[in-house]
């Protein structure tokens, strides 16, 4: 019995580092092939404008891994939308941010217009902790367009998501379900 908790403590933290390893690899990929997408994206809406070609906001959308410089255009949206816990608590979101295994961007011609921030197990949870899209944006697909991508990236999850009571129709209109859950914060 000894030998085989033995045993088990020696290959349960190697099975978790390669676990681990494996999990991150499968981020950088996904990440490395959007970065390409997003590049050749770019060049052909580059190449339609040049044209003279009408501007789309559902066709001219780069959904792009987060990067630590929009980060102040984030906060900025958390401020028009006055998501006032999230704005005062300006350090702590940025780590989040950070620490997040979800966290894309939308933009509009370098002007970010939406994001969505999220975690993942990689296999059967999803969960969405913010997503916001720009008021003038609104309605115009973005923020469908941001879900779809990132369940694109994790197809074998379910995706979650808490709604307010102005976005509940947005979700109950893309075919989400309501479900009952909880939440409470370490101070209550």
């Amino acid at each position: 019995m000894g030998d085989a908790i033995a045993a088990l403590a020696i290959v349960i933290p190697i099975f978790i580092a390669a676990m681990a390893l494996r999990w991150v690899r499968i981020i950088r990929l996904n990440s490395e092939k959007q970065i390409q997408q997003n590049e050749e994206i770019i060049t052909l809406l580059n190449e339609s404008r040049k044209r003279g070609e009408p501007v789309n906001p559902q066709e001219d959308i780069l959904i792009r891994p987060y990067q630590e410089d929009d980060f102040p255009a984030i906060h900025e949206l958390n401020k028009q939308e006055q998501w006032n816990n999230l704005v005062t608590k300006e350090q702590d979101l940025k780590q989040a941010w950070t620490n997040s295994t979800l966290a894309v961007v939308a933009e509009i011609d370098g002007q970010l217009i939406g994001y969505l921030r999220g975690l993942t197990d990689g296999f059967i949870s999803l969960y969405i902790c913010e997503l916001l899209v720009r008021q003038n944006y609104r309605k115009s697909g973005i923020g469908k367009k941001l879900l779809q991508f990132v369940h694109s990236q994790y197809p074998k999850t379910r995706m979650e998501l808490l709604a307010s009571s102005t976005s509940r129709s947005f979700y109950e209109a893309q075919g989400y379900r309501p479900f009952y859950g909880f939440r409470k914060t370490m101070g209550e």
